[in-house]
C-alpha cells in the first residue's frame, strides 16, 4: 500500500506517471533513479527520505531504539503495535514486512548526485497532516530533485493533473 502507477496510452507516448505514498515514493525514487526514461513524472506523497534531513534521521533513530525495548519485552507483534498504535491483528502478525519496510527506510542507497540527475516532473506532496520531520524530508528532497515542485495541500491527484 503505497504506490501505483498510473498510464494507459501516456506510457505509450512516452512513459507513465507514477504516484508513490510514504515507502511507496521510495520505489518510485528508485525507478526514476534505476531507470532513467522509464516515467515521464512522478507524484511523491510523504516520502520518508530520511537521510537528507538531520530532523528526520533523529526521528528516525528514536523510533528504532523504542522498536528495540518493545521487541525484547514483548516480541514482534508489540513492536509494531508501540511503532503503530491502534494496528490490526492482521498488522501485528504481518511483523516481518513492517520490519523489512523499517529497515528500508534507513538503508536505501541513494546519492544527492543521484537524484540530481533526475530530470522528469516530480511534485512531491504533503498536508497539514504530514509529521514535521517528513515535511522537512519532503522539502529537501523537492530542493534535489530539479524539476520538482511542493505542493502541501495533499491533493495527489491535481499534482498528477499539474504535471500531465
Amino acid at each position: 500500500v503505497g504506490g501505483g502507477a498510473a498510464g494507459g496510452d501516456d506510457a505509450a507516448a512516452g512513459g507513465a506517471v507514477a504516484v508513490g505514498a510514504g515507502f511507496g515514493a521510495l520505489v518510485v525514487l528508485d525507478l526514476l533513479v534505476r531507470l532513467p526514461g522509464l516515467l515521464r513524472a512522478a507524484v511523491l506523497v510523504e516520502p520518508p527520505l530520511h537521510q537528507f534531513s538531520e530532523t528526520a534521521t533523529s526521528v528516525l533513530s528514536e523510533q528504532r531504539a523504542m522498536l528495540e525495548v518493545a521487541l525484547r519485552e514483548g516480541g514482534p507483534a508489540q513492536a509494531v503495535e508501540a511503532a503503530r498504535p491502534g494496528a490490526s491483528a492482521a498488522v501485528r502478525a504481518a511483523h516481518r514486512a513492517f520490519f523489512a519496510d523499517f529497515g528500508g527506510l534507513a538503508s536505501w542507497p541513494v546519492t544527492r548526485r543521484e537524484l540530481r540527475a533526475v530530470t522528469v516532473p516530480v511534485a512531491v506532496v504533503t498536508d497539514s497532516a504530514t509529521p514535521p520531520h517528513l515535511v522537512e524530508a519532503a522539502d529537501a528532497l523537492a530542493a534535489l530533485l530539479p524539476a520538482a515542485r511542493r505542493a502541501d495541500d495533499g491533493d495527489a491527484a491535481a499534482a498528477v493533473r499539474a504535471l500531465l
